[in-house]
């Protein structure tokens, strides 16, 4: 229930921010802010604020229009972005982490020989 009541005064604090309260009203906030949840549960409040910095930002795009499938759309584009940003960390960790294996494997060998 907190997660529900943060998301929604996130989507009502940006409204205020771009100047558009009156594109969505306190039904479509609440409605807004259960769809976000239900179709991504396991959302953290730290992304939730990220998602909603890069918003007032205008990182994914310009608005002419706010509604709720709007910032659902957003919403999906910035998690699959954080996704691939995470995978190619990842990625870059394994890498760093074989290349250090082989360093060490090759330190050893040479110490054997």
């Amino acid at each position: 229930m907190f997660t529900l009541a943060y998301i929604s005064v996130a989507i009502s604090k940006y409204l205020d921010f771009i100047g558009r309260r009156n594109t969505m009203d306190d039904h479509q906030v609440a409605e807004t802010a259960t769809l976000i949840l239900d179709e991504y549960p396991d959302l953290k409040m730290d992304d939730i604020a990220l998602f909603f910095r890069q918003c007032r930002l205008s990182r994914f795009g310009k608005l002419y229009d706010l509604n709720g499938a709007v910032l659902l759309d957003w919403l999906h584009t910035f998690l699959v972005e954080r996704n691939r940003a995470y995978c190619l960390k990842c990625e870059a960790d394994e890498k760093a982490a074989r290349e250090a294996d082989e360093r060490r494997w090759e330190e050893e060998r040479a110490r054997m020989t």
